[in-house]
C-alpha cells in the first residue's frame, strides 16, 4: 500500500567504493531521468534536485543530508565506470548514469532553500512530474492540461490548504500507489474538514457511501495482521516459526509441504531488537523508531542497508535448512506490499541454481533510448530444489511485484492467486520549497522477454479472484473459515 511504501522507500541497499575513488571524477554532474545534479570537490559533494526551472537541496532519502564528505556518499554508491564524459553509479540492483557538464549548472547558482510561495511549489510540483513521471501515457495523463486547468486558480493569496487541496486531487485522479504527497498534519487535517463539510452538503451515492464508510471501519495494518494470520489458523501450524513478529513466518504445512509467508522486502536487519511480546502494530513502530534513531545518532543508510542484507541471509539460510527435506514450497506474496528490491532479489538467488537475467530496468527520460541495465540473480550458496508454488495477489506490490516478476524466468515456479498491484518503479523522493514531500515513478521494470507489467500487474499460472479494493481483498481472507483455495490449489498441483 502507498503508506506502507512511503515509510521504507529510502531503504535501497548500497556498497561502499570510497577506495575506487580517483579526481576524474571531480566536477558537476547532471543524472539521467532523476532530476538530479551532483557536485564533486577533491573531499565534499553537494546534491540538488533540478527542473527546468528550479534547483533545491536534495531530498534524497539515501543520504543522510544534500551535503557532506566523499566517504558517506561512497558508503551508499558504488562506482561502475567513469570516463570523461559519463558516470555510472550503482546501488542495489540499480545502476545511475551520471553525464559530466563542463561548468556549474547555473540554476543552481543560486538554489531555492526555502519558499512558500503557492505559484512557485505548483510549478516545482508539475515540472517534476512532467519531466520524470514515468507513466503519464500509460494512465491517461495530460500534465499541460492538468496545468491550463489549475494554474489560474492559483495566487500569491492561496492558502496551504487550498494548494493542497489542488495538488491532492491532481495526483489522487492519477490512482498510482506509488505516488504520495505528505504534509503537515495540520493541513492535512483542515482541508479534510473543509472536504466533510462539503459532503454533507452534496449526498454521495449509495454505492460511494457504502465503499466510504467500510474502509473507515478499518486500519490497514490491523487489518493485514488479522488476514495473514488467519491463513495460518485454517492449517495445523503449531509448528510454525517466526522472524522479527510476522515479517517471515515459516513451516511444514504437510510432511511433505514447505511453507513460507513473507509479508515484506524491510525489516531484516538484526541489529534492531523490539520484543515479540508487542502487537504487530506496536512491533514495527518500535522498530522503524529505532532505525530512524540510530540513523539520527549518524549510522548510514549504507551500513543499516547491508545490515538488512546481512540478516535476510541468516533468516533465509536457517529457513531453507529446516525445510530441505521437502520436496514441495509454498511461498506467499499475497500480503507483501514491498520494500527493498535487493532484499527481494537475494530472497530469490535460494530458487536459481544459475546467474538468470530476471529482468530490465529502464529510466524514463522522454526518449526512446533511455539508459537501462539489465538485472541478474546468481545463485545462493543454501538451494532449494524442489518444486515451488508462489502465491501472489492484488496486495503484492512494489519489490514484493519484482521477485514475481523475476520468478517469470524459473521453470521450477508455478504462480497462483490474482494480478499483482502494478507498481514496480523505485519511488522517486521530491520534496517542495515549502517543505512538502512527494514522490512518484521514474523507472520501468520490463521481464526477460521486454514485457512492461506496470498498471494491469502480473498475471497468475492459476487464477483465484481476489477483489483490488484492499478492505475487500484482507476482509475476504479473514472470513476464510475452511481451506485457503490458493493452497489447496498448491497441494493439487504437488500431487500430480
Amino acid at each position: 500500500m502507498k503508506h506502507f511504501h512511503l515509510i521504507f522507500v529510502f531503504l535501497i541497499f548500497c556498497q561502499s567504493s570510497f577506495s575506487q575513488f580517483d579526481k576524474g571524477i571531480q566536477g558537476y554532474w547532471l543524472q539521467e531521468g532523476y532530476g538530479v545534479y551532483l557536485e564533486i570537490s577533491e573531499t565534499t559533494y553537494k546534491m540538488y534536485d533540478v527542473t527546468q526551472i528550479s534547483c533545491q537541496p536534495s531530498s534524497s532519502s539515501a543520504l543522510n543530508d544534500w551535503t557532506g564528505s566523499l566517504e558517506t556518499l561512497f558508503d551508499l554508491y558504488k562506482i561502475e565506470e567513469t570516463d570523461e564524459v559519463s558516470m555510472i553509479l550503482k546501488y542495489g540492483i540499480t545502476r545511475y548514469k551520471f553525464n559530466k557538464l563542463k561548468e556549474p549548472l547555473a540554476l543552481c547558482e543560486n538554489p531555492i532553500f526555502s519558499s512558500k510561495d503557492p505559484k512557485l511549489n505548483f510549478n516545482v510540483l508539475w515540472h517534476t512530474f512532467k519531466e520524470n513521471y514515468a507513466y503519464s501515457a500509460l494512465r491517461g495523463v495530460d500534465w499541460d492540461k492538468i496545468y491550463r486547468d489549475h494554474i489560474h486558480l492559483i495566487t500569491e493569496n492561496t492558502t496551504e490548504v487550498e494548494l493542497y487541496g489542488y495538488i491532492g486531487e491532481i495526483l489522487d485522479a492519477i490512482q498510482d500507489e506509488h505516488i504520495s504527497l505528505r504534509v503537515p498534519k495540520d493541513i492535512s487535517e483542515a482541508y479534510l474538514k473543509i472536504r466533510e463539510l462539503k459532503k454533507e452538503e452534496s449526498e454521495p451515492s449509495d454505492n460511494e457511501k457504502e465503499v466510504s464508510d467500510s474502509n473507515k471501519e478499518y486500519d490497514y495494518t490491523s487489518l493485514r495482521s488479522n488476514a495473514l494470520e488467519n491463513i495460518l489458523k485454517l492449517y495445523n501450524t503449531n509448528n510454525f516459526k517466526r522472524y522479527h513478529k510476522d515479517l517471515l513466518i515459516w513451516g511444514k504445512l504437510k510432511k511433505e509441504v514447505g511453507y513460507i509467508q513473507i509479508n515484506s522486502m524491510n525489516g531484516y536487519s538484526q541489529d534492531v531488537y523490539v520484543a515479540e511480546s508487542y502487537n504487530s502494530n506496536e512491533y514495527w513502530d518500535k522498530h522503524w523508531e529505532k532505525v530512524f534513531d540510530d540513523i539520527k545518532k549518524g549510522k548510514t543508510l549504507g551500513q543499516y542497508l547491508r545490515g538488512e542484507r546481512k540478516g535476510v541471509k541468516v533468516m533465509m539460510d536457517s529457513i531453507i535448512t529446516q525445510l530441505s527435506d521437502t520436496p514441495n514450497l509454498i511461498i506467499d506474496l499475497r500480503f507483501n506490499p514491498g520494500g527493498t528490491d535487493q532484499v527481494a532479489m537475494d530472497i530469490l538467488s535460494y530458487f536459481t541454481t544459475n546467474k538468470t537475467n530476471i529482468f530490465t530496468k529502464k529510466i524514463w527520460t522522454g526518449v526512446e533510448n533511455s539508459f537501462e541495465s539489465k538485472v541478474y540473480v546468481e545463485s545462493s550458496d543454501k538451494l532449494y530444489q524442489g518444486k515451488v508454488v508462489l502465491l501472489m495477489g492484488s496486495q503484492t506490490g512494489s519489490s514484493a511485484e519484482a521477485m514475481v516478476l523475476g520468478s517469470l524466468g524459473f521453470k521450477n515456479i508455478i504462480r497462483i492467486g490474482s494480478n499483482t498491484m502494478g507498481i514496480f518503479s523505485d519511488v522517486l523522493q521530491k520534496k517542495l520549497p515549502n517543505g512538502w514531500s512527494f514522490g512518484l515513478s521514474n523507472e520501468i521494470y520490463e521481464s526477460s522477454n521486454n514485457k512492461n507489467y506496470e498498471y494491469v500487474g502480473i498475471t497468475p499460472d492459476f487464477l483465484i479472484p481476489y477483489s483490488r479494493e484492499w478492505v475487500t481483498f484482507h476482509k475476504s481472507m479473514v472470513m476464510l473459515n475452511d481451506k485457503d483455495p490458493a493452497i489447496e490449489k498448491a497441494f493439487s498441483i504437488f500431487n500430480k
